[in-house]
């Protein structure tokens, strides 16, 4: 395969869940607060969305409601946008059209239509679920249609590398991003109440909230929320799980034999190092310490990705 389509494959994966993520962030944490009694809470919220969105925090203190939606969701014009996010989806496939089925194009175009003539002023107003719950909707499809209509061959195994890739940096962010929102909200106090509902909050964001409740058995709390999404390897949105398929695609991709010593600089071992990192780590031994775990993480992804890029990209 031409390195350039194996990278086109790879950022397909990536942008598509990178706009899947923000449209159900943005559809949680815009909704969650409607439910608050305080108006100060809506500019924290939409402060929080844009920050998700683009990573650089906003500095105006009062945030505009239609602004906000608009640069998060439709804005052709940001980078950060989830349009812009669907544009490059549809962009990476074209560069491919001739890899993959008429079923997995038609879903990706599909998509792309669809948020490209959705009418901004009804978004504004009553329209930002229907935004976001189509887009969950088309890309659901395109799931389906990307594991039932091409072969498992390096082409799905690309596109799945993108995806999972992009999941672990997503969660990791949601992670940190609401670490740093129960700061904000409660300074130096430490408040149950706040801390457990920012928690429930991300974790909807993720569809983890009821495998959690179900696991844990009691209230959510920082830690259950913590373990569940990094350490649980049955969960397809938990950091150990997709760090563990990122591994087989590796080395489905490469052909590697099983139950070798790879070297230390082989992605092989560089995925299986942090796994295992992953795997063991007991949290009531990092109290205390859980933002400088998380960007660790966080850190270590974008240089797997480094590792990635030069292994099979830059050639």
């Amino acid at each position: 395969m031409l390195s350039r389509h194996a990278s086109s494959l790879y950022w397909l994966g990536r942008y598509q869940e990178r706009a899947e993520y923000l449209a159900r962030y943005l559809q949680v944490k815009y909704f969650s607060s409607m439910d608050s009694t305080q108006l100060e809470y809506r500019d924290f919220a939409l402060h929080s969305i844009l920050f998700m969105s683009s990573g650089v925090a906003p500095e105006e203190e009062k945030a505009d409601e239609g602004e906000v939606l608009w640069e998060v969701s439709l804005n052709p014009e940001s980078s950060t946008s989830i349009f812009s996010y669907i544009k490059e989806v549809r962009n990476n496939t074209r560069g491919i059209r001739n890899l993959i089925s008429n079923e997995l194009w038609e879903s990706v175009n599909k998509n792309y239509h669809f948020v490209k003539n959705f009418n901004p002023d009804y978004l504004q107003t009553r329209g930002l679920f229907e935004f976001t719950q189509g887009i969950q909707q088309n890309l659901s499809i395109f799931h389906a249609k990307l594991d039932s209509t091409i072969l498992h061959d390096n082409v799905w195994s690309f596109i799945k590398l993108g995806i999972y890739m992009e999941r672990i940096y997503q969660i990791t962010r949601s992670l940190i991003n609401t670490l740093i929102d129960i700061n904000a909200l409660t300074g130096d106090k430490e408040n149950q109440t706040i801390s457990s509902y920012q928690w429930i909050i991300t974790l909807n964001a993720l569809e983890a909230t009821d495998m959690t409740r179900k696991l844990f058995k009691s209230q959510v709390q920082q830690n259950s929320a913590c373990e569940f999404l990094m350490t649980n390897l049955d969960f397809p949105r938990s950091i150990s799980f997709c760090f563990a398929q990122v591994n087989e695609l590796v080395k489905k991709i490469k052909n590697s034999p099983e139950q070798v010593n790879y070297d230390r600089n082989s992605l092989e071992f560089k995925g299986a190092k942090l796994a295992a990192f992953l795997k063991y780590l007991d949290f009531e031994e990092i109290e205390g310490t859980l933002d400088q775990l998380l960007n660790y993480v966080l850190q270590e992804v974008m240089e797997l990705n480094d590792s990635i890029h030069r292994e099979f990209f830059d050639s």
